[in-house]
Formats: structure tokens, C-alpha cells, sequence
């Protein structure tokens, strides 16, 4: 068992000892690392080597807002420069060392961490080499939108209308909300199977991170390991339910709340993947720095 008073159950869980029992703490959730000598310490600052297993920490992170609306999308805005610079001072200050990090393959996942290791390299700290992993690639629903967005709304006469507000917004807020409530809808009819064989079918694409998943959690059998992975809300959502076990729309409609640059971790050994924390901005204190696109 454990000496300590702190720390997780045989399942995972945060608990502590209370008169010589192990009372699992919903609201205690315990993050772990290792110290740049390999020791493993607490988030808070506390040891827990009284742990005979030490768990490992996934930390998935979304990129940085990228240029909505532009010609080219997959380029960071300059917020977006700046939520990741925020990111890596944040570390920094919270003493995140990772053994690995991994990227997805598109310019955004690319920059976000680019700027975060550059925070470090700058601080002369480590920073480990980018891994690329295509299978942490996003989903393609968005080229339904751009190449046949018109011709799915005749075949789904109920996105027609949510497609001609969006086609008319011209305030850039309004055009935003009116994007997102139509790719929505567009993206259920996605995974529901109805837009055929246009672009990787939501079963594929679920398959395929989890393929991703099952590389990195396996990428190293050695314990207490710290890695990240850079990629996109898709991703992100599938790792989501995979934790959780919930239904597909759900797993979809929570995903949809994942901000540009934010943090979702999960402790994880070999057998199990248990969700620590979804969506955090903790390096991001002013809420006007918060973007969704």
C-alpha cells in the first residue's frame, strides 16, 4: 500500500488516509512529475515517493488561435503567438519539464509548441525535439463546409438556413457564431454517417487518434513519464471520450467548448487513461486573451 497521506488508490483515484483508511477524494486531484534529477514530486510541491506505482501525465494541447477567416487558416494569429509565449512562461514558473513532445502535422500544432520550447531554450532549460504524429492530424469536416457547404444543405434541408445566415453575417462576430452553429449541425450529419463518403468518416477518424493514442502511451514503458501532444479540438474530443467512455455526441458537444491554447491532462499507465483536467487556461489570467477561432 502507500506510507503517505496523499496520493492516488489502487484504481487511480485521489485519496488520503483517514484513521488507517484510503478515502477517495473527488476534489483532490493529484498531479505528478519528475524533477530534473528523475525524482517524482508533487504539482504542489510535495513528495510522493511513498507511491509504488507512479502514473504518467498526458497533457493535450490545443493549439494557438490560428487565422480564422483568412486565406490561410493554418497560421497562427499574433494572439495566438501570444497565448503560447504565455504557455511556456507558465511551465517555466510551474517547473513542467516533459520527456516528450509530440506534434500534429499542421503549421498551427507546429508553431504553438515551437514558441513554448523557444521559452524554454531562452530560459536554458530543456526542451525536447518535436515528434510529428499525423494521427493527431484534425478532422476534415471543415472542407465539407468550404467545397460542397451549398450542396449538403439541399440534401439536409434543416442547414439550409443556418448556411444562408452564415453566407450573409457580415460583423465578424456574427459571421463567428454563425460558423459555428452551422459546422456543428454539418459535423453531426458527420457523425451520423449521412455525408457518405465525402471526407474520413468520423469512425475512421476516431480510429485513427486512437491508433495516435495507443503510440504514445506505449512509446515508453518507463513510469512517471511527462509528455504533451500539440493538435486540434478533434483529437482532443476523441482522447476525451476515450477516458470517459461517452456517447459519440456527447464526446463532441463537450469538445466543442475547448479553447485555442488549453490544457486537457490525463494521468495514464499502459492499461488505463483517467482524465485529471479538461480545458484549462491556467497561463492565461486576462479572460479578453481567450479564443475559441
Amino acid at each position: 500500500m502507500y506510507s503517505g497521506s496523499r496520493g492516488e488508490d489502487e484504481s487511480g483515484q485521489p485519496s488520503e488516509w483517514r484513521g488507517g483508511r484510503l478515502i477517495y477524494n473527488p476534489g483532490q486531484i493529484v498531479h505528478t512529475r519528475h524533477d530534473r534529477k528523475n525524482r517524482p514530486i508533487a504539482f504542489r510541491g510535495r513528495a510522493i515517493t511513498d507511491l509504488v506505482h507512479t502514473m504518467s501525465s498526458l497533457t493535450l494541447v490545443r493549439h494557438a488561435q490560428a487565422s480564422f477567416f483568412a486565406e490561410d487558416y493554418d497560421q497562427l494569429s499574433e494572439q495566438g503567438e501570444i497565448q503560447s509565449a504565455a504557455l511556456g512562461a507558465y511551465w517555466l514558473a510551474d517547473g513542467r519539464f516533459f520527456d516528450e513532445v509530440y506534434v500534429g502535422p499542421r503549421v498551427r500544432h507546429h508553431r504553438t509548441a515551437e514558441i513554448v520550447g523557444e521559452c524554454y531554450r531562452d530560459a536554458g532549460q530543456d526542451w525536447p525535439d518535436l515528434v510529428p504524429l499525423d494521427d493527431f492530424d484534425e478532422h476534415h469536416v471543415d472542407q465539407l463546409l468550404r467545397m460542397e457547404g451549398e450542396s449538403l444543405a439541399n440534401d439536409f434541408p434543416e442547414l439550409e438556413p443556418l448556411a444562408d445566415q452564415f453566407r450573409n453575417a457580415g460583423d465578424p462576430a456574427d459571421k463567428q457564431r454563425a460558423f459555428q452553429i452551422f459546422f456543428q449541425a454539418l459535423a453531426d450529419c458527420w457523425i451520423a454517417g449521412a455525408t457518405g463518403d465525402r471526407v474520413e468518416s468520423w469512425q475512421d477518424f476516431r480510429d485513427r487518434v486512437n491508433h495516435g493514442m495507443d503510440q504514445v502511451i506505449s512509446a515508453n514503458s518507463t513510469s512517471g513519464r511527462n509528455v504533451a501532444v500539440f493538435t486540434s479540438v478533434g483529437p482532443i474530443t476523441v482522447a476525451l471520450q476515450r477516458a470517459l467512455n461517452c456517447p459519440d455526441k456527447a464526446a463532441l458537444e463537450t469538445g466543442w467548448r475547448t479553447w485555442n491554447c488549453s490544457l486537457t491532462e490525463f494521468a495514464f499507465t499502459v492499461e488505463r487513461l483517467t482524465l485529471d483536467r479538461f480545458n484549462s487556461l491556467p497561463h492565461l489570467t486576462d479572460s479578453s486573451q481567450w479564443t475559441y477561432r
